[in-house]
């Protein structure tokens, strides 16, 4: 196994350090190969923040979800008034503690019962009153760190991570602030499996460059992707006085970009956001980097959560955040189906695509090709990996 000490095996970054017009993509060695997928586990993806979940997923005390990540069983639960993301991992003999979702007092794990507090902390372990030497105190569930942004839980799983820093003259929060997404709240999710490396994933939903082609027959024909040029984005620039170009070296954990509708975005019968009349029409992409994406219209905000497990294989869904009485108000089922069916749709238009792309980057033939303009979000997501990489420290 690699090393953080080792050597990162990849060559010709000159070219995706290049200046927007002269880059290429990362290369080929960066996907889906395991000796490169250990150093990016290890510096970029544990190193940072990684989104899991939605606030409304745990409101009240004792509401609790489970994910794993990157091989890590997690359990995040709300204690009190506040959020926690415990190890979902038994004390005694590894079993769970919870198991999906739901609203407990305590966890108990079903293998031999031991039992722990909302908080983590030790309750009960049956027959263990004989045990020597048995220090409830150390038996606690492992806690990782957690913060929230926008209604959004993330969690570090090395527990040295900087803080998430979104906010500030230019940073994400002034951007986002006229659509409340800290009060949307999120519909059953669409489930998608993808036995490709995430990054594949993650850079698709970064750019509106193959929304011609490969979503001719969903929604292709109904934006303008020159809204992606330098032109529109100095525009968003200036309007919202704010400036997010990658500078080397300096690189934000975030990006964005916007387009352009030929139509409406409102959809009838959907409460709309209360927007300046620029962005009416327009459809505006968030990034935090690593794993999370947001695509905001004035009516809905869709969220693909790329759950990461290794380097072939990633777990997809695919989410719909709305207004909160849009969620809940029975009138509404129809169009709420209406609007799964639609991304589920669209999402479907990309599968094959991305199957075929995971099958041509491990090509011996294949070398990176050359970025365009309208995908200047990938360049900034690609400067700052390298970032990641070559600037970890143990």
């Amino acid at each position: 196994m690699q090393t953080s000490n080792q050597i990162i095996p990849i060559q010709d970054l000159d070219s995706v350090k290049a200046p927007l017009d002269e880059a290429s993509f990362l290369p080929p060695d960066f996907y889906g190969r395991d000796s490169h997928f250990v150093l990016e586990k290890e510096r970029v993806l544990k190193n940072n923040w990684l989104v899991v979940g939605r606030w409304e997923q745990v409101e009240k005390r004792g509401d609790y979800f489970t994910i794993d990540l990157l091989e890590e069983p997690l359990l995040i639960v709300r204690d009190k008034n506040e959020v926690k993301v415990l190890s979902n991992v038994c004390l005694h003999r590894a079993g769970p503690v919870a198991k999906d979702s739901g609203n407990r007092k305590s966890f108990t794990c079903p293998y031999h019962l031991w039992s722990y507090e909302l908080d983590g902390s030790f309750k009960t372990a049956p027959h263990m009153e004989q045990a020597k030497n048995f220090n409830k105190k150390n038996c606690s569930l492992n806690e990782f760190p957690v913060t929230e942004w926008q209604g959004f839980i993330f969690v570090n799983l090395s527990k040295n991570a900087a803080p998430l820093v979104l906010d500030g003259i230019g940073g994400l929060d002034e951007i986002v602030s006229p659509y409340n997404l800290h009060k949307l709240k999120r519909l059953e999710p669409i489930h998608f499996s993808c036995p490709w490396d995430w990054k594949i994933s993650v850079e698709n939903v970064m750019e509106f460059y193959h929304y011609p082609g490969v979503h001719a027959d969903t929604v292709g024909a109904s934006f303008d992707i020159r809204s992606s040029t330098d032109a529109e984005f100095d525009k968003m620039v200036e309007t919202l006085g704010a400036k997010n170009q990658y500078d080397a070296g300096q690189g934000k954990s975030y990006a964005y970009g916007m387009q352009s509708s030929k139509q409406s975005l409102n959809i009838p019968g959907m409460p709309a956001y209360e927007l300046s009349l620029h962005l009416n029409d327009k459809q505006i992409g968030v990034h935090v980097f690593p794993n999370l994406s947001l695509i905001i219209t004035p009516t809905f905000t869709v969220w693909p959560h790329i759950i990461i497990e290794s380097e072939n294989h990633h777990r997809l869904e695919y989410i719909l955040l709305v207004h909160p009485e849009f969620a809940a108000h029975a009138d509404h089922h129809q169009a709420r189906e209406y609007l799964r069916d639609m991304i589920q749709r669209i999402h479907e238009e990309d599968m094959p695509i991305l199957a075929h792309v995971a099958k041509g980057l491990k090509s011996e033939n294949h070398v990176a090709g050359r970025i365009c303009r309208l995908e200047y979000i990938i360049w900034q997501f690609h400067n700052w990996m390298l970032e990641q990489l070559t600037s970890f420290r143990e």
